[in-house]
């Protein structure tokens, strides 16, 4: 039907590069490997209505990067068979976006767009005139969301390398 067309046509697409548009980050590992996504891993992959045998452009996001092919797809996640090992270069300037804390989800924006633009370290810091404070629990909290945030606009937007969440600096 019409609409089984569409739907096919639209699982995924691959770029000017050939590359698989579904990059996902994994633990480093070798050639051969069978690799299981679970989790929001595999909700990333899920959303490209992926079938066995598609291919997806895997890196560990800091010194290699790995063609694979879907390999099994369950209920509970996806296997991943890694084909080839990748090596990539680091990007050639090192860029450090120093950043006030911000309120409300302003700060996930500023996350968002600096990963895709290619900073490599994000640092907040609590200035003067900050109206959001933290105490050492909730800094620590932010930071694993601000990181989770970070991995999601990389595997967005294709970035080989991840940005590192710098920790808060008063």
């Amino acid at each position: 039907s019409q609409r089984q067309k569409t739907a096919k046509r639209f699982r995924y697409s691959k770029t000017e590069t050939g590359r698989s548009d579904m990059k996902i980050f994994i633990p480093e590992t070798e050639e051969r490997a069978s690799v299981f996504l679970s989790g929001e891993d595999a909700r990333h992959l899920f959303a490209h209505r992926p079938q066995p045998g598609d291919e997806v452009f895997c890196g560990d996001g800091q010194k290699n990067n790995y063609k694979s092919k879907i390999e099994k797809i369950t209920k509970d996640g996806i296997y991943i068979l890694i084909e080839e090992k990748i090596p990539f270069s680091p990007p050639k300037a090192e860029i450090t976006l120093y950043a006030a804390l911000l309120k409300g989800d302003k700060n996930k924006f500023v996350i968002q767009k600096s990963t895709e633009l290619g900073v490599s370290k994000i640092v907040f810091f609590e200035s003067e005139n900050c109206v959001m404070k933290l105490d050492k629990k909730k800094k620590n909290g932010k930071k694993e969301r601000f990181e989770k945030i970070a991995r999601q606009a990389a595997m967005q937007c294709g970035r080989d390398t991840l940005p590192e969440i710098g920790d808060f600096t008063d």
